[in-house]
């Protein structure tokens, strides 16, 4: 489960089915498609807010939503590899929203009303279930194969050795 609070004070839950906001007038439950569902019951969906302050959700299924907030309703957003990944987690980077996914790093371009969505892969590394902007570079974090650093500015992948393993 998750909890995230979006730049208007509403705050959000994440459950394995459904998405749920409390905000000033009350709580609200968003019962969600099925396809969305997370077998995990520890994570299910991630959150973050775009440079305009919409907010994005990620489902651990590997599929991206929008929250519209003048319909209150969460809206799907399509992109091309929907649902054929997990998607670990969303991060910022430069005003930009990455993906880390079980296939790789993707960053987003959404279309201007939010319903369609392209991605274009920065790292071809698997299994990365964090991204961390860092000193000009990108740090990717591994389930399995540790930690790497990313330029950016040459498209170097590097392995972060003077780590152990056993500290992560």
């Amino acid at each position: 489960k998750a909890l995230y609070e979006d730049h208007f004070g509403t705050l959000w839950f994440s459950e394995p089915f459904d998405l749920a906001k409390l905000d000033k007038s009350g709580f609200k439950k968003y019962r969600m498609d099925p396809r969305y569902k997370s077998e995990n019951y520890v994570k299910s969906y991630s959150f973050i807010e775009d440079k305009k302050n919409e907010l994005i959700f990620a489902s651990l299924s590997g599929y991206l939503l929008h929250y519209d907030r003048i319909n209150d309703r969460i809206k799907p957003v399509s992109f091309r590899e929907e649902g054929s990944f997990t998607i670990e987690a969303l991060e910022h980077i430069d005003g930009r929203i990455l993906l880390a996914t079980t296939d790789g790093v993707f960053l987003v371009s959404f279309s201007p009303d939010y319903s369609s969505a392209e991605l274009s892969r920065i790292s071809d590394i698997k299994n990365v279930t964090a991204v961390q902007d860092y000193r000009n570079l990108l740090l990717i974090g591994t389930r399995e194969d540790g930690a790497f650093y990313f330029n950016p500015a040459d498209k170097t992948i590097s392995k972060i050795k003077d780590i152990p393993y056993t500290l992560i």
